[in-house]
Order: C-alpha cells, then sequence, then structure tokens
C-alpha cells in the first residue's frame, strides 16, 4: 500500500531518524546511509518527531513553493543532501548552494551563498550542522526567502528565534523528502523543473 511504499522508498532517511533520535551525531555520514531501518521501527521514531498541528503548514509549504534553494547541496549521489536535491528537481526548481564547491553533475551552477541564487527563493532546504543554522537563516532573512527547512538532526534555538522574529516560515528535524511522499505523493511536477537550477 502507499504507507508501505513510502516507509521503503525511505529507509535511509528514517535510519537519520533514528539517529538523531539516538544522539549519536551520525547525519550526512554514508555508512548510515547503507543501513536499513524496519518499518515498524521507522513507524514509531516518525510518530515521536510528530508534532500535532503542523501538518497543514507543511503541506501548504512544500505545495505553494515553486523555487528551492538546497544549501550544503553534495556533489556525492551516496550524500542524502545530493539525493534529496535531485528528488526535489522533479517538483522544483532547485539552486545548489554550496561554497566548497564548483559543480554538481546535472546542474548549470553551483552559488556560493543564498545572495547569488536568481529570483524569490521559496524555500531554504538546510543540510548542514545545527551550529551553522542560524547563520543561514539570517542569510535566508537578508534575500527574502518564503521558508527555513532545516534536515533531519538539524535544530538550533537561536535559527527559530530569528526565524520566528521575522515572520519567516521555519521547520527543523524534518526530512524534506519524507514529508513530501506523505503529504504530495501525487503532485505532479511542474513543466520543465528538472532542467531549472
Amino acid at each position: 500500500n502507499g504507507r508501505a511504499g513510502i516507509l521503503a522508498r525511505s529507509a535511509w532517511c528514517w535510519m537519520l531518524v533514528a539517529s538523531a533520535a539516538r544522539g549519536l551525531g551520525l547525519v550526512g555520514t554514508p555508512g548510515v546511509l547503507r543501513r536499513l531501518v524496519h518499518p515498524k521501527k521507522a513507524s514509531a521514531v516518525r510518530a515521536m518527531a510528530s508534532t500535532p498541528g503542523d501538518a497543514e503548514r507543511i503541506a501548504t509549504i512544500l505545495g505553494q513553493a515553486k523555487v528551492v534553494a538546497v544549501v550544503g547541496h553534495s556533489d556525492k549521489p551516496s550524500r542524502e543532501s545530493h539525493r534529496i536535491g535531485m528528488y526535489l528537481r522533479d517538483y522544483y526548481a532547485v539552486y545548489p548552494v554550496n561554497p566548497a564547491l564548483d559543480t554538481i553533475e546535472g546542474y548549470p551552477k553551483v552559488y556560493k551563498s543564498l545572495a547569488e541564487v536568481p529570483g524569490p527563493i521559496d524555500i531554504v532546504d538546510v543540510f548542514r550542522r545545527s551550529e551553522f543554522l542560524d547563520g543561514v537563516v539570517e542569510e535566508a532573512v537578508a534575500v527574502g526567502a518564503g521558508a527555513v527547512w532545516a534536515q533531519l538532526g538539524v535544530a538550533d534555538d537561536a535559527a527559530r528565534e530569528r526565524a520566528s522574529k521575522a515572520g519567516l516560515a521555519y521547520v527543523e528535524d524534518r526530512c524534506i523528502f519524507v514529508e513530501h511522499q506523505k503529504w504530495l505523493p501525487a503532485a505532479p511536477p511542474p513543466p520543465g523543473s528538472t532542467r531549472n537550477g
């Protein structure tokens, strides 16, 4: 069924949830991505990570967005930032942001900062450690982004407070792939979306 399919397709993402929950600091390591989580355990972790009232807000952020900037996009296909970035390209115009890289296969350009991304950004998807999140939020506010989405295991009180004061939509410690699969699995990709960014 659909729920089982979501769990099967995103087992590696659930492993990151479990790692974060156990406080092992394993977010982003290739070894984590190679291990699988039993669907029942994944479901339990998911239930603990869910917050009542978030569903409509998250569905709105994902459903209204057209442009996503992926901060910390890796050039390594084994990394979750790369895999999720490529997935998002089927639904949004995706711009990779990584000051340490000059090229990523499949993209015409890699941007050094959010300020370099052309046009408005609807979602800033963050694949950086928690200590860097507040700085990313500051950048996002400066460029007028619509929302900041911090991936699994990424959360910061100062970043949350800064986003709140600026009126910036903010999601932390959530996998955008899992949430997109959950709320918008049948959403048709916009024409030419995989050619953007």
